[in-house]
């Protein structure tokens, strides 16, 4: 277990890529859990549970859905089981260093986030961006350049399909 921490955190720190884990369907299980569940955590910052565990849920599957079709589109499909793992296990690990700073930015709503906190929320974006294109750039076989534009790319769509299903005013 601790040599799959420091993996993660190697992983985090973009000193490994996806292929250096174990490709575990076992471990791919226990990854997306701990995925869903840093994803509720976050989300419960914004809306009541069920309605958290629904965003958590369809994140991770559209997270899912994406590097499917990307693995599919170049040929590499086996390597969603490293791939998937390495997204969930770092993204998980950068989502609950962030939780804090979600629940602090909406505890600011009112008086507005200070500059601060607004720095930190978006070097966890880029962190976390870099990661995903980190991977991205090893399980494509693609450029760091395009694995980073596809990191950016997914994260507005995923933005935009998130906020048109789960709206904030409903919450």
């Amino acid at each position: 277990m601790k040599a799959l921490a420091a993996a993660v955190w190697r992983l985090c720190l973009l000193r490994l890529g996806p292929q250096d884990l174990p490709a575990s369907s076992f471990l791919l299980g226990m990854a997306t859990l701990f995925y869903v569940a840093v994803g509720v955590l976050n989300a419960l910052a914004y809306f009541p549970f069920w309605r958290a565990l629904g965003v958590s849920l369809f994140d991770t599957l559209m997270l899912a859905a994406f590097l499917q079709l990307g693995l599919r589109s170049v040929g590499h499909p086996a390597r969603f089981t490293q791939s998937f793992t390495a997204l969930a296990l770092a993204w998980g690990v950068i989502g609950l260093l962030a939780v804090p700073l979600g629940y602090a930015f909406v505890a600011a709503d009112n008086g507005g986030p200070s500059a601060f906190l607004m720095l930190f929320l978006m070097l966890t974006l880029v962190w976390s961006l870099a990661v995903m294109g980190h991977v991205l750039h090893h399980a494509l076989e693609v450029s760091r350049g395009l694995g980073v534009a596809f990191a950016v790319a997914y994260f507005f769509l995923s933005q935009l399909l998130m906020e048109v299903l789960f709206p904030l005013a409903s919450a």
